[in-house]
């Protein structure tokens, strides 16, 4: 009976291990790296996702500072069956009792085929032709939040997926704070679950968390938009942000790849923070990871047609050149995408979601405030208060510092434009000065020359008149002419 018993246990231990390897795999990959929030703190008190590679000599310090606390550690191999190795079956049978949930969102312009990637994601009929038209069919323009909630099981695994749309992103004339409406829905959910858990009876709540945001950036061929650029920069601090080139069917490979690298640049021009993969130190997995992130941004095809090739149904799109077939790496992206999000990191998106982006959210909600409206930087509450004004007084002298050096700053500014302007009106005024002298120079030579003018006209006139007064003059006297006038008068 004993060895009945024991054989039953061995193949129960072996058939829990094959599920329990299968669950915490999900499809080929490994148990994702947990997060460390205290670590995450950051200049200002913001704390954003660090990946820290252990060093062995601190590992080996910690090993004996926990070993000077709470003594050395023993660690004996038992002779025979216990069984706290069945802890992990557990946990796989309550987590499959219970079900999963993960929340995606989906923000594009309209007609990029958000729905439709959808629907092949996660091959069902999330959004039917007759309950979402296309956009040519819609009214409105302004941007709304809708969310669709779907229960799908696979494998008597079960997962409560709810799907966020946001119609008319980006279709006005003026898309200015079009991304309100988006920001506030990711901090009202993360607002819910704040005062869920901050309840006096807490009771299990459905986490309704954005876990993940797919971006649809338009195939232009020309990098991102302003737009495009202004909305991953207000969101990358609050959810996952995964960067997709929607329709890539209409853009030939050799423009793709170069469209790639284009908005690959522009990200890190603009400082923006999409998802990244963890650190793993199993060799396959790096492998499948280093592929993964050598297509971001993934490059996908959406379709919810099935077309038969050579007797083969494949999901594709039907084209007077060929088919494009949605599930082939070597036609688009979507089969990496799907691995990425569904089968390998989803548990990741969470974890990320959880411990940085909530942790963060939760943080500036919860942490205490000075007197100036700044947050308490995390641990200052639990030293001393002398130590605590000695930092204080040293941050207060160090910003007295910067402000002095800026206002030191600014007035030379000040004064080199101030001598620039001056010597520029110097100039100006020398300038002006050396065009009016030219011109008196010019005026009064063109007088000398008038007096000249003049000077001869008058001598020539005198020298006319002379001659002729003098004729006169002799015509009076000569005798003649009394003779002609006695004549005349007698």
């Amino acid at each position: 009976m004993e060895g009945k018993e024991k054989k039953h246990i061995e193949t129960t231990e072996s058939i829990n291990a094959a599920k329990r390897d299968a669950f915490f795999r999900a499809g080929g990959d490994g148990p994702t790296t947990k997060f460390d929030p205290t670590g995450r703190y950051v200049v200002g008190g913001d704390r954003d996702r660090q990946i820290k590679k252990e060093d062995p000599h601190s590992e080996m310090e910690k090993e004996k500072e926990r070993e000077r606390k709470y003594g050395a550690e023993t660690r004996k191999e038992l002779e025979g069956y216990v069984g706290f190795a069945n802890l992990p079956n557990q946990v796989y049978r309550k987590s499959v009792k219970r079900g999963f949930e993960f929340t995606l969102m989906v923000v594009g312009e309209s007609g990029l085929g958000k729905s439709t990637l959808i629907n092949s994601l996660f091959l069902t009929d999330l959004y039917s032709a007759a309950e979402y038209p296309g956009p040519s069919h819609r009214i409105q323009k302004t941007v709304k939040v809708n969310t669709t909630q779907v229960t799908l099981k696979e494998n008597g695994v079960q997962l409560r997926l709810l799907v966020v749309d946001t119609p008319g992103f980006g279709d006005a004339v003026d898309n200015s704070n079009c991304w309100l409406p988006i920001t506030d829905f990711i901090d009202s959910k993360y607002e819910e679950y704040l005062n869920a858990e901050s309840r006096v009876n807490r009771t299990a709540c459905a986490d309704t968390r954005v876990h993940c945001c797919l971006y649809f950036i338009a195939p232009t061929g020309h990098g991102l938009k302003p737009l495009d650029v202004e909305f991953m920069k207000r969101l990358h601090d609050k959810v996952n942000i995964i960067p997709l080139i929607a329709k890539a069917d209409t853009l030939t490979p050799e423009v793709c790849r170069e469209f790639k690298k284009t908005i690959l640049n522009e990200i890190a021009q603009h400082k923006i923070r999409i998802y990244e993969f963890p650190d793993c130190d199993d060799e396959e997995e790096m492998k499948i990871q280093k592929k993964l992130r050598d297509r971001v941004p993934f490059a996908v095809v959406g379709s919810d047609k099935v077309i038969d090739i050579g007797g083969k149904k494949v999901r594709g799109r039907q084209y007077p050149w060929g088919v494009v077939e949605v599930e082939n790496l070597d036609h688009n992206d979507f089969i990496a995408l799907r691995n990425m999000v569904i089968r390998t990191h989803m548990q990741d998106l969470k974890d990320v979601t959880n411990n940085v982006h909530y942790e963060n959210f939760r943080y500036n909600k919860l942490a205490p405030s000075t007197s100036e409206g700044n947050k308490v930087k995390p641990g200052s509450l639990t030293k001393d208060p002398l130590s605590q004004m000695a930092e204080e007084r040293a941050e207060h002298n160090a910003k007295m510092k910067k402000m002095e050096a800026e206002m030191e700053q600014v007035f030379e500014m000040k004064v080199k434009e101030k001598r620039q302007k001056l010597k520029d009106s110097e100039a100006d005024l020398q300038k002006r000065s050396e065009q009016m002298k030219k011109s008196l120079e010019q005026q009064q030579k063109e007088l000398d020359e008038k007096w000249k003018e003049f000077e001869k006209e008058k001598a020539a006139w005198e020298e006319q008149w002379g001659e002729r007064r003098r004729s006169l003059e002799n015509q009076k006297d000569s005798p003649n002419t009394k003779g002609r006038k006695w004549m005349s008068l007698k």
